[in-house]
């Protein structure tokens, strides 16, 4: 039995927002603040947290450096934040429905950065860019 199912008998609210729960008490608070500011509306990251989880969406895992690649772009980071990121949380990709090829990591690009200096794996959550426009009103 997961341990999500467990907490389920418990409380359907603390099942509903486990993997946030996860989050804020293994001492990595920041990020969770996140928000996107669009022109129809605010999005914080707890909400596509929340819908990725709705959506049963696994954590898949590749090679940093080679999603650094796919992605065609430089990063814009700070490198103390880099260094101080912890790489076993997943990043959320935004992929385009169509080609299928990610177009946008829409959190986590400091993770992306460490673990591709660190030669290593990186977590990530899919979202389409469908669900994506959706989301954020576009």
């Amino acid at each position: 039995m997961s341990i999500v199912h467990y907490f389920t008998k418990i409380s359907g609210k603390i099942s509903q927002n486990f993997p946030i729960y996860c989050i804020l008490h293994r001492g990595t608070m920041t990020g969770l603040d996140t928000s996107w500011n669009t022109d129809n509306r605010v999005v914080h990251l707890k909400d596509v947290l929340r819908y990725l989880i709705t959506k049963r969406r696994r954590v898949h895992h590749m090679p940093a450096r080679s999603l650094y690649r796919l992605l065609g772009r430089r990063l814009s980071i700070q490198k103390r934040r880099m260094m101080r990121s912890d790489i076993s949380i997943p990043i959320i990709l935004v992929i385009d429905w169509e080609t299928r090829r990610p177009t946008v990591v829409l959190d986590g690009n400091h993770r992306l950065a460490k673990a591709a200096v660190m030669k290593t794996d990186i977590p990530f959550r899919i979202l389409y860019s469908d669900e994506y426009d959706m989301l954020f009103g576009i």
